[in-house]
Order: structure tokens, then sequence, then C-alpha cells
């Protein structure tokens, strides 16, 4: 059967069984009973519905999983399933982006300049301690590094 307004193929639902079943929100829930051989196939009418105000654009997954139950099992293999993804309608809102103090556009120049004196005199305390004497070596040989040090000093 085709669709005739834009010729695209129109699969046919199998009827459903009257039973419902309902589930509190992240909860988990299950149907037993329904038994698929190898590659065989199920149709559930599944219908979400919100319970409260959600953000528009946002997107909420969850689960269906076929398991395999050997008489009382407590933890039963996973032999299939797929995840589904319900998008709210309307465009997301941009996440705000997060910055250290030292990059933050808003952060005051003095500040800034404070924070990159502070990690300059604490540089050393990040380096393995077999390599402080090189590079206070380096320092020492290159004349505006010296020149610099001692501005920050003084």
């Amino acid at each position: 059967m085709t669709d005739s307004n834009v010729g695209t193929p129109v699969v046919s639902l199998p009827a459903f069984d009257p039973v419902v079943h309902r589930a509190e929100p992240s909860s988990l829930a299950g149907v037993r009973g329904v038994r698929l051989p190898p590659f065989g196939k199920a149709a559930a009418y599944l219908t979400v519905r919100p319970v409260g105000r959600l953000p528009e654009g946002a997107e909420y997954r969850f689960e269906v999983q076929q398991h395999f139950t050997v008489g009382q099992q407590q933890r039963t293999p996973l032999f299939g399933g797929g995840t589904y993804v319900v998008s709210v309608s309307g465009q997301p809102q941009s996440p705000h982006p997060v910055f250290a103090p030292s990059h933050d556009p808003d952060t005051d120049p003095e500040e800034r300049e404070r924070i990159e004196r502070e990690a300059e005199e604490q540089r050393l305390d990040v380096l393995p301690p077999w390599t402080h004497e090189a590079v206070k070596r380096a320092r020492a040989e290159t004349p505006e590094a010296e020149a610099e040090a001692e501005d920050d000093d003084g």
C-alpha cells in the first residue's frame, strides 16, 4: 500500500491487545511472557506523556530491552533492544559557556593580571621536582626571562 499524497510506502500496523501497562517516570517497567524467535518481531504501542513542564528542544531517551529468563534468575542476559529518543518541540537553548576567571571576558583586567602573576609564581609547583633546577638555569641564561622575573619581584 502507498500514500497517494507523497508516494511513500505505508506499513500497516498489527492489531494491538488492549493491555495497558503504566510506569512512573524514571522507573523500570517490564512485560513478561512475550516470546520472540531469533530475528522475530514484536510491536508495542507506546505513549509517553510529560509530567511537568519540559524545556523546549530537550531530548529524553529510554530503552526497550529484551531479556531471556531461565527459571527465577535474578539477573537475566540481555538479548536485544533499542534506544528511543523523545524530542520536545522547539529550539533548544544554547548552554551558557563556562570560563575560567582568567579567561572570562567579564573579569576585570587588573584581576586577570593578578591571576596570571599568581600562576607564574606557582608554575614550578606543577613541574616534576627534578626539572626545577633546569628551569631555573634556563631562566638565568635567558636575559629577557630574568628581567621579567625581576620586574615581577619588584
